[in-house]
């Protein structure tokens, strides 16, 4: 049997090593004070975790065992088949992750559960989360109260965007409760869509993307061209991280734009025109 500590000072864990091979119980300290307490046993191919949220402290422990992998790599909970090139069909298993738990939490004042559930918290039917504000004071309802509309120019280096915009009061008010949260808000809306590059993670995020709204809240005393400009310059932080200030693909985009929205609000107008026509026509 041998122990390691982690030499890095916001490493908290340590490895006990013993039997042959890879046999390993691993214990993490987690997060100080997160007023949560429960446990959650995640059951994966090769470790089984137990986490203990204990209010004041998480505490983790990791368990590594040759007999425990031999027994799930022998009771697979999941299996697949396999087209490989050629059309050939191979039939292959692993264990997917699984989960038990339960945990209350004080700071979103919520108890969640699950019972032998996978990572994405499936079947839905062994998940469970219960907001304990809403049982006993009753689910929020919504409203908003509209102080102002109209256009508003988005000025970007490319040229200005036509914009409108709502500001409103968005209100929170829980059905046994006597106290009422709001919210100063803006919501603005930009047809054409201001560009910026994609983050090119994923297949369908590269290439060129668009801001199109925002909903983002705004102080009651700010004018609409202070937060107009407010919005730009979030947009150009998006351009920065993701490619460039200013580009020629922008301009391009931004005319396109402006030119099909041009010709969807000159057809309705056509086609009016036609029916009258056809009306003065009939009545003749």
């Amino acid at each position: 049997m041998r122990i390691n500590r982690a030499t890095d000072k916001n490493d908290h864990r340590m490895w006990i090593w013993f039997g042959e091979g890879n046999d390993v119980i691993t214990l993490e300290r987690g997060r100080l004070f997160s007023w949560s307490f429960g446990f959650r046993l995640n059951v994966e191919m090769e470790d089984i975790t137990l986490g203990l949220d204990l209010g004041v402290i998480d505490v983790y422990i990791s368990l590594r065992w040759k007999p425990i992998t031999r027994f799930l790599g022998a009771h697979p909970n999941y299996t697949f088949k396999h087209t490989m090139p050629g059309g050939k069909v191979e039939k292959g298993a692993y264990w997917e992750e699984r989960s038990v738990g339960v945990k209350l939490d004080l700071r979103e004042m919520l108890v969640q559960g699950e019972f032998w559930t996978n990572m994405n918290n499936q079947p839905r039917n062994r998940f469970f989360y219960i907001h304990i504000m809403d049982v006993i004071l009753g689910r929020r309802e919504y409203s908003e109260k509209v102080l102002q509309e109209g256009g508003v120019d988005i000025d970007m280096p490319e040229g200005v965007y036509k914009a409108t915009f709502k500001r409103f009061i968005s209100y929170w008010k829980r059905p046994r409760w006597f106290g009422v949260q709001s919210l100063h808000r803006i919501s603005m809306d930009i047809p054409v869509g201001i560009p910026h590059e994609g983050k090119g993670e994923n297949s369908w995020d590269m290439g060129m993307d668009a801001t199109f709204g925002v909903t983002m809240p705004a102080d009651e005393n700010e004018s609409i061209y202070d937060i107009a400009k407010r919005f730009a310059m979030s947009c150009l932080k998006t351009r920065q991280k993701y490619g460039s200030l200013h580009s020629p693909d922008y301009a391009k985009w931004k005319m396109e734009g402006e030119v099909r929205l041009e010709s969807k609000t000159e057809t309705p107008d056509i086609v009016g025109a036609s029916e009258v026509k056809n009306d003065t026509s009939k009545a003749n």
